[in-house]
């Protein structure tokens, strides 16, 4: 091979060059090709928007979930369920372990209509940490 390229003229190299810049016009119009396709299937909203309407939209998938997070370290606590019926109506809970030794609980529904709603209650004393004393307060 690299026999062969001291003796290649100046020809080969005009053609490749001319190749190249063949292929990007390609290339360009192959762009633009799929740009104009994109507009005409995503964008006139306006003419598909009847067509749109007699299709109902796809139902909600029921699901249901939970999950426990306990890190005896940080002493921390975390619950959390959600479940989703098949009209879209969301539903769920979770309780956190408050530092100061509370559990929240949010318990939250979410749909269409309503929106987010979410209520929160908490049980338990809150803990505070004992004030430090005068010694400690000098450090």
């Amino acid at each position: 091979l690299h026999h062969h390229h001291h003796h290649a003229s100046g020809k080969n190299v005009i053609v490749q060059d001319i190749l190249g810049s063949c292929n990007l016009i390609i290339f360009l119009l192959q762009c633009l090709i799929i740009i104009s396709c994109a507009t005409l299937i995503l964008g006139d909203g306006f003419h598909s928007e009847p067509l749109r309407k007699s299709t109902p939209p796809p139902q909600p998938e029921p699901y249901a979930y939970n999950y426990q997070v306990r890190d005896e370290e940080t002493f921390t606590s975390f619950d959390k369920e959600e479940q989703q019926d098949s009209t879209g109506f969301v539903s769920g809970s979770y309780k956190v372990s408050l530092p100061d030794g509370r559990i929240q609980t949010v318990t939250y529904t979410a749909d269409a209509i309503h929106g987010f709603e979410a209520e929160v209650t908490y049980e338990g004393e809150a803990q505070y940490p004992p004030e430090p004393t005068e010694e400690e307060r000098h450090f």
